[in-house]
């Protein structure tokens, strides 16, 4: 059952979910839109643990897409601040922003965003080169269940191939997130399925804090913690005691 956003830490899997690795303190986003003013995002403030599963859920234009991308560092706030691991990330200039991306933050795409040009493993080899401590290629391909289709281009890849490149490309930098938006977005339901235990599994097995925006609010059900977003602002931030498996989701 899903509870209060606070004191269920214990009950949850200790070895797997650590203190806060990630705080956001009256995030605020606003647009210019010729002489109107948008509020995208409006006073958000949250806690994420280390090692956490969270599903951030709301419809489409609540402000997600906003919050996502400046946790990723791709977009900056108007007003606010946003911490990673103690490290006040808002105050970053674009260089030292730039090194949060590549370092810090993995990102997993709804339409998987490869080089056609290059085949599954060398879109991989691509982030593992700007990375500061890259896993293992083989490890991460067997891990994605593409170890035998490495050496093929993203043309000769099925939708959810494709999916598990993106998933492998965003993991291999051995980064302290991953952030995935709309990761199902473009797959049939068995197929976002077996994304989403991918994405488990790589939680779990690597102890990876993992962020993932969705508007189908029964993707909710496997998260350690959700957040659901309306017009910019927060209205429930809360600890899931008992997550289900992707494979007992249905939509």
């Amino acid at each position: 059952m899903i509870g209060a956003a606070m004191g269920n830490e214990a009950a949850r899997d200790g070895a797997r979910i650590g203190g806060p690795i990630l705080r956001a303190d009256g995030l605020t986003k606003d647009y210019q839109m010729g002489e109107v003013t948008v509020r995208a995002l409006k006073d958000a403030s949250f806690e994420i643990n280390e090692g956490e599963f969270v599903v951030i859920l709301g419809p489409s234009g609540s402000g997600k897409s906003t919050l996502l991308n400046i946790l990723g560092g791709m977009d900056s706030p108007t007003a606010g601040r946003f911490f990673m691991g103690g490290d006040d990330i808002s105050a970053y200039d674009d260089r030292r922003l730039t090194e949060y991306r590549r370092y810090s933050v993995g990102f997993v795409f709804q339409f998987y965003n490869l080089m056609p040009n290059l085949t599954a493993r060398e879109n991989v080899e691509l982030a593992t080169e700007i990375s500061l401590d890259p896993m293992d290629i083989g490890d991460i391909m067997g891990r994605v269940g593409l170890g035998e289709r490495e050496d093929h281009f993203p043309s000769q890849l099925s939708g959810g191939e494709q999916q598990r490149v993106s998933i492998a490309r965003a993991i291999a930098k051995n980064p302290k997130a991953l952030l995935c938006d709309e990761p199902t977005g473009a797959l049939d339901f068995k197929t976002g399925v077996s994304i989403l235990q991918l994405l488990k599994d790589v939680n779990r097995d690597l102890r990876m804090t993992v962020i993932v925006i969705t508007h189908n609010s029964d993707i909710a059900g496997m998260g350690d913690r959700v957040i659901r977003i309306r017009s910019g602002e927060i209205i429930e931030n809360s600890v899931n005691t008992e997550p289900v498996e992707p494979k007992d989701i249905r939509w």
